[in-house]
């Protein structure tokens, strides 16, 4: 049909939907990693084609820190499964370096579904974000480690050290 339209496959971008992880509805607890299946299915079977995703829908009512997080370690894991446009807001993504690895964790346990003991992968991640001190998405690593250059705040997207560094 799009050929008999007059569209080429590089015309083409596959917009997927993912639903939120943080209902805690268990209908939709897969919904992380079937997204991502669906990613790499399309790109697989239209590789001229591209892939489009609102990588945000899925932390949907979550607080900022885990939902910052959460969005940061699924857009990792769209874009490897051959995720090819994003729609996000840039500023409420981490780079996946400044996250520590229980985060991840955690993280990658709600997308895929990955359970252990007796709570779910949601209510883990929820304890992970409760403990940890309020402003919890800007901690993960960034204050442990001591930017050294000003390529260091670009990453961390630390507009205050850019300025001193330069100053």
């Amino acid at each position: 049909a799009v050929r008999r339209g007059g569209l080429t496959p590089q015309d083409v971008f596959f917009d997927f939907l993912t639903f939120t992880l943080a209902s805690g509805d268990e209908s939709l607890c897969e919904a992380g990693a079937e997204t991502l299946k669906a990613v790499r299915q399309a790109k697989h079977r239209f590789p001229k084609s591209f892939t489009l995703l609102g990588v945000s829908n899925i932390s949907y009512g979550l607080a900022p820190p885990a939902r910052r997080a959460l969005n940061t370690v699924f857009l990792h894991h769209a874009v490897e499964h051959g995720l090819d446009a994003a729609i996000l807001h840039a500023g409420r993504i981490e780079p996946l370096s400044l996250l520590d690895a229980e985060t991840v964790s955690r993280c990658e346990d709600l997308i895929y579904n990955r359970r252990s003991g007796a709570g779910t992968p949601l209510e883990a991640l929820l304890a992970h974000f409760k403990v940890r001190p309020s402003g919890a998405g800007r901690e993960l690593t960034a204050v442990s480690r001591q930017p050294s250059a000003v390529g260091d705040f670009v990453l961390a997207g630390d507009r205050a050290g850019i300025t001193d560094a330069v100053s």
